[in-house]
């Protein structure tokens, strides 16, 4: 292995190929925003779901 194999804390680094990476966008964004009735995308209230804005455990 070669010291571009890691991150910059020292963590094997982790390849994603077009599709994994579109998965994992697509995830942060239902995180974060919802579809309404009409097709529009709005951002989800606060407190809902158990879900903190940044996508992390509450009191994490």
């Amino acid at each position: 292995m070669c010291s571009s194999d890691f991150n910059r804390r020292g963590k094997k680094a982790v390849t994603l190929n077009d599709n994994q990476a579109h998965q994992v966008a697509w995830n942060s964004v239902k995180n974060s925003y919802e579809q309404s009735e009409n097709g529009q995308w709005q951002h989800k209230a606060e407190g809902g779901a158990g879900i903190s804005s940044t996508g992390t455990m509450p009191g994490a």
